[in-house]
C-alpha cells in the first residue's frame, strides 16, 4: 500500500479484533449488530461528547507539533500529494 503510514493500518486493529472475536462467537449477526451499535450516533444522549470526539486527534497532532517545535526537533516537512494520477 504505498503511501499508507503503518499508523493509518494501527488505528483499525482494535475494530478488525473486535469483529473478528464477535464473529466468532455470535457468527454475522453479532459482527452486524456490533457494526450498528458503532454507528448509532442516537445513543450519544448529551451532545457535548461531539467536541472530543470530532477535536481531540486534531489537538494531540497539533500538540505534538508546538512540543517538537519547542524542543527543536526536527519538524516533518509539509506533504500534500493528489495520489498516483499527478
Amino acid at each position: 500500500m504505498p503511501g499508507l503510514s503503518v499508523s493509518a493500518i494501527a488505528a483499525f486493529c482494535p475494530a478488525i479484533a473486535a469483529l473478528t472475536l464477535v464473529y466468532k462467537k455470535r457468527s454475522r449477526v453479532g459482527a452486524l449488530t456490533l457494526l450498528k451499535t458503532s454507528f448509532d450516533f442516537k445513543r450519544i444522549k448529551e451532545k457535548r461528547w461531539y467536541v472530543p470526539v470530532i477535536f481531540l486527534m486534531p489537538a494531540v497532532s497539533v500538540a505534538m507539533y508546538v512540543l517538537m517545535h519547542l524542543m527543536d526537533m526536527p519538524l516533518p516537512a509539509p506533504e500534500l500529494s493528489c495520489g498516483p494520477r499527478c
